[in-house]
């Protein structure tokens, strides 16, 4: 069994309590993956992929507001799929990122996440 290569990179800047934006850029040569146990040859094509996303928290410390402590997410992604359609075009992937951070207050005034996303 090969597995494909994949290689990413990504950076991402913000204001720490506050806001957060960064982008990523990945590619993978599935062309390169073999399976012996397989017994149909499956050619896959190298995909790619460019997301981009941020975060905002209105305000961390609010002592009256659980919404202004709750972490806001946004995202969007654009790549291709190791697929080709019927036309023997490369089949694309795109779609959009939603996601809510609630705040816990934990034992001995930690604070910690549940993050929900879709």
């Amino acid at each position: 069994m090969v597995l494909p290569g994949m290689l990413g990179i990504g950076v991402i800047t913000g204001k720490e309590h506050k806001w957060m934006a960064g982008v990523r850029f990945e590619t993978t040569a599935w062309s390169q993956y073999e399976n012996d146990a397989q017994s149909e040859n499956t050619d896959l094509l190298n995909s790619w992929t460019l997301s981009i996303g941020g975060e905002i928290t209105p305000d961390h410390i609010s002592y009256n507001s659980y919404a202004k402590k709750m972490s806001y997410r946004l995202g969007a992604f654009y790549g291709t799929d190791t697929r080709e359609d019927p036309r023997n075009e490369q089949l694309k992937r795109y779609g959009l990122t939603a996601g809510l951070g609630f705040p816990l207050f934990l034992p001995n005034r930690k604070l910690s996440y549940l993050n929900v996303a879709m």
